[in-house]
């Protein structure tokens, strides 16, 4: 679902100012998404890069940010002090399968991956650090010094 010309932000995995890196639409399909480090200027700039992700990488990325969520949910209304048995148990390790998956298929050759400035916008009732989070992608040309994740 699309507000306009914003896509769903489905993932934050780091945040500082406004996300940094997770899993958004872009043009409708799951990418994963990093903000860039400007080394000249020391600082990160306002370009990301995006990666599609194939359907079973989106699906682990979704599956392991809806535990992270459970997880948070439950030790802010203290539920329980330790992860829970079931999906909870196996969280960590979903976690660290999805980095090598994503990691082995980010920048491969195969994905074409695109360089773009967000503007992100939370949703209504959302809050500005845990959202949930839209964003408009602007293409941009491919950048020089940056680093790429």
């Amino acid at each position: 679902m699309t507000h306009g010309d914003y896509e769903p932000v489905y993932t934050v995995w780091d945040y500082f100012d406004q996300p940094r890196r997770g899993v958004a639409a872009y043009s409708r399909i799951p990418h994963y998404y990093e903000r860039l480090f400007d080394e000249v200027a020391d600082a990160f700039s306002d370009i990301y890069v995006l990666a599609p992700l194939d359907e079973p990488t989106a699906r682990l990325a979704l599956e392991a940010w809806e535990c992270w969520i459970e997880f948070r949910q439950k030790r802010r209304h203290n539920v329980s002090a330790q992860p829970p048995s079931g999906a909870f148990a196996n969280w960590l390790e979903s976690q660290n399968l999805f980095r090598q998956q994503l990691c082995a298929r980010m920048f491969s050759g195969t994905e074409q991956v695109v360089f773009a400035i967000p503007d992100f916008r939370v949703v209504s009732g959302g809050t500005t650090t845990l959202g949930p989070f839209f964003a408009h992608w602007r293409k941009v040309a491919i950048p020089s010094g940056l680093c790429l994740p």
